[in-house]
């Protein structure tokens, strides 16, 4: 079932994606509603809510970390490549 439906979900996740990061960027009280936000979650929500929320919040700030450093270290990989063939290609002219 989720095959069949699975397109038109993730456009549908794509465009409340785009239409809320236009939304966010057209905001002048950007720590306003945030804060409005964060108080509304903590108010309305259980102590099992919160923690697991904290946790998914932990998990998606290590994932992005982790992510930062790999992309970090391909492009160092790449740059020592290309000074490496070009070191490569000096030494064959000569």
């Amino acid at each position: 079932m989720y095959s069949l439906y699975s397109n038109q979900i993730c456009k549908k996740g794509e465009n409340a994606k785009a239409w809320i990061l236009e939304a966010w960027g057209g905001c002048s009280h950007k720590k306003k509603v945030a804060a409005s936000a964060v108080t509304a979650f903590w108010n309305l929500t259980s102590i099992k809510t919160r923690s697991f929320a904290a946790f998914m919040c932990l998990v998606i700030f290590r994932c992005y970390r982790q992510q930062l450093t790999w992309t970090q270290e391909g492009e160092e990989e790449g740059q020592q490549q290309a000074k490496t063939s070009t070191m490569v290609e000096s030494v064959k002219v000569d």
